[in-house]
């Protein structure tokens, strides 16, 4: 009854920890966790154009349209901003970072985009999202640069700052630059786009891209080889049209939800294209000068897109041996128990009761002094204190020598009235005492104190 308790206390405990978790908000009116209560990038529209030109450090511009799906839990803790991350990140010794250039929110309903203003500063009090007196509130953007230090206010994303959002759809459009998407090295040059990565691609429904190469610097189809990455297909259909944007050739595929699907290796979805031979550096004449600027790299390059390619296969070769590795073991488990337990029963001799009793489970050993004191005085406590264990005494004693039980009349049979208790221990100037068994149930019918054993 005791472990029931516990059971319970814990269960209610653990109850009030999750609603506090899920439905109490913290100072700043965020939940720390709540499935209820979220704001996720579900739609992307992608379109980059590669720029190489003096001082562009391998830069393309980009242009996102972004559809959130924002719910909110109450009324009373809206959502006043959104974000999508820009992560920054140093390749051999060059730093892929981003300049925003425009942020704006698109309506479906046909009315003309609202140009969000850039933020002078990020928002972190409470009245920031809501006052405009002060030159902020919401309807602006503000992109928090890298590296990523929380402690120093710096995120790695552009935030864009609304008017409380309940339950709504929205989209917004943002452009911006990235530095440092295309590389050189002696043998090769490559355009690396992270597209998106992270946990968030798991809310994805539908993800489509455009990769423009201007003509002039785009690598003849012998000279080049492009390739993408992600989702549980290892990778997904690209195509390829000198007719969508005229005057550029275009790299283009589109996601729906069937093929948004992802396991924990695989949350990122990447576009690479390496230019070589003749044409190896033909879109990256103003590349930034790396710490491998002089170096061949595209054998290594190769390694890199097989081991990668090999990640798929090996991870399922790793999900049939975790199988199979953790079968064994639990066939195992129930064997050795068994075998350990026929041991056990072949090393000792183990006897069974002719009686079953009802009762009690064993017979008391250790605690006989205990149980001594509550029998010697019985009178003094109530029934509760020892429950039904007064059986249990009677049987222990028993079994030591110190009392028999005999039959009151010897003709009938034994019931709790034809029991008498014979105490065979007999101390000095004490008398043979006789006892019914069924006055220990009964404090009034109980012998007197002076005649006690």
């Amino acid at each position: 009854m005791q472990k029931f308790k516990g059971l319970i206390i814990f269960a209610i405990i653990a109850v009030i920890i999750l609603c506090m978790i899920m439905f109490i908000p913290r100072e700043d009116g965020s939940y720390m966790w709540n499935p209820f209560h979220f704001a996720r990038i579900t739609d992307v529209e992608y379109r980059a154009v590669v720029v190489d030109e003096p001082g562009g450090y391998g830069q393309i511009i980009v242009t996102e349209r972004l559809t959130f799906d924002v719910q909110a839990f109450s009324r009373n803790n809206l959502f006043w901003e959104l974000w999508r991350a820009l992560p920054e990140q140093y390749i051999d010794g060059v730093r892929v970072e981003y300049s925003v250039n425009s942020v704006r929110q698109i309506f479906d309903d046909g009315r003309e985009p609202v140009i969000f203003p850039e933020s002078p500063q990020l928002y972190w009090l409470a009245s920031d999202f809501v006052n405009t007196a002060g030159g902020l509130g919401p309807g602006q953007w503000y992109h928090s640069e890298g590296p990523y230090n929380p402690q120093r206010r710096q995120f790695e994303c552009v935030l864009f700052y609304v008017d409380g959002l309940f339950r709504e759809t929205v989209t917004f459009e943002i452009e911006y630059v990235m530095y440092n998407a295309a590389m050189r090295w002696a043998d090769v040059s490559e355009l690396h786009l992270p597209l998106f990565s992270g946990s968030d691609v798991n809310h994805l429904r539908s993800y489509s891209a455009q990769i423009l190469f201007p003509e002039d610097i785009m690598p003849r189809s012998e000279n080049f080889d492009a390739f993408t990455f992600g989702t549980n297909a290892n990778g997904f259909p690209l195509g390829e049209s000198t007719t969508i944007n005229p005057g550029y050739h275009t790299f283009y595929f589109e996601l729906n939800r069937s093929q948004l699907r992802f396991r924990p290796y695989n949350q990122y979805i990447e576009f690479l294209l390496l230019s070589h031979g003749e044409d190896r550096h033909i879109f990256t004449q103003y590349a930034s000068i790396n710490n491998y600027f002089y170096d061949d790299a595209l054998d290594e390059i190769m390694r890199e897109i097989a081991a990668y390619e090999a990640l798929h296969v090996n991870a399922g070769v790793n999900k049939v041996s975790t199988l199979i590795v953790f079968s064994i073991i639990a066939l195992l488990i129930p064997a050795i128990v068994f075998l350990a337990s026929k041991a056990t029963n072949k090393k000792y001799n183990f006897y069974t009761p002719s009686m079953q009793i009802d009762l009690f489970r064993d017979i008391p050993s250790k605690l006989d002094p205990n149980f001594a004191s509550t029998l010697a005085f019985c009178k003094h406590k109530s029934k509760l204190d020892i429950q039904n264990g007064y059986s249990s005494i009677i049987l222990s004693l028993a079994c030591k020598g110190y009392i028999e039980l005999e039959k009151i009349i010897s003709s009938s049979n034994w019931d709790f009235e034809n029991v008498k208790i014979l105490i065979k221990h007999r101390p000095k100037n004490r008398k043979h005492i006789m006892l019914p068994a069924h006055s220990l149930c009964n404090h009034k019918r109980m012998y007197p104190m002076n005649n006690k054993p």
